[in-house]
């Protein structure tokens, strides 16, 4: 890896670095000062969206131009809290489908009076039922080859997920309580930022956050409407469309 490479790795790593310096200190502080280490716990379930959106998400993309190590995928499942390959299969769907009718992350439903935005309080705490109906979904079709291959990952990664609760939870019960509700708040979170990204309508516009300061410190986050054009490159690579739909 070259120092560059090194770099940019380590510039994206502040995120989950961040985070779970955050879940340490809710962790030391929930005994002795209860209301900071739930200030702890908001601040890192707070940076979880961008721990996700940046890092595991660019992880996801460059592991698709070229595999990572297995043990990778291991530490990614812990540090998003949801097996790695399952974010996979539902990261590709949601870009071959783009909030369409057969995306799983959709931000609207269909009814037999058209298509009706979710609520977003209900699009956002009910994440966990939104990905086991995705999850469902995605094994009653016929995969491919390479996605068969994820599944069976995915399956070593939930074991993996849940021998990391149990045995922290036998020794420190609150620190896997800590651990669970900071994943469950994070991807709320992720979920409002996904509901921002796509607003709740019938094929509608991606649009982009075109702030120059934005995307220098969040690695080119807000160029998402470019992301899904061409999410074969990398964050650097990514240029502003001067077509885009902006937003402030």
């Amino acid at each position: 890896m070259s120092p560059g490479s090194r770099l940019e790795v380590l510039g994206l790593a502040v995120f989950p670095l961040a985070e779970g310096g955050l879940f340490a200190l809710a962790c030391l502080l929930i005994r002795s000062h209860p209301a900071w280490s739930a200030a702890c716990l908001l601040g890192g379930s707070a940076i979880h969206t961008f721990t996700i959106h940046v890092f595991v998400h660019e992880a996801l993309h460059h592991s698709d131009r070229r595999p990572l190590p297995r043990l990778l995928d291991f530490l990614l499942t812990l540090v998003g809290g949801v097996p790695f390959d399952g974010y996979r299969l539902h990261h590709h769907n949601h870009h071959r489908f783009a909030n369409g009718a057969d995306d799983f992350s959709r931000t609207w439903r269909m009814t037999a009076d058209g298509p009706v935005p979710y609520g977003l309080l209900r699009y956002a705490l009910g994440w966990p039922v939104f990905a086991m109906r995705a999850g469902r979904l995605l094994r009653s079709q016929t995969l491919a080859p390479s996605d068969e291959k994820a599944f069976r990952r995915m399956a070593r990664q939930k074991v993996v997920l849940a021998a990391f609760v149990l045995l922290l939870g036998a020794f420190f019960w609150e620190g896997a309580a800590l651990y669970v509700a900071m994943i469950y708040l994070g991807w709320a979170l992720v979920s409002v930022h996904n509901y921002r990204q796509h607003p709740p309508k019938f094929q509608s516009e991606i649009p982009s956050i075109t702030g120059s300061w934005y995307n220098r410190l969040l690695f080119n986050n807000g160029l998402h409407h470019e992301h899904h054009e061409e999410p074969g490159k990398a964050w650097h690579e990514l240029r502003l469309h001067p077509r885009a739909e902006g937003s402030p």
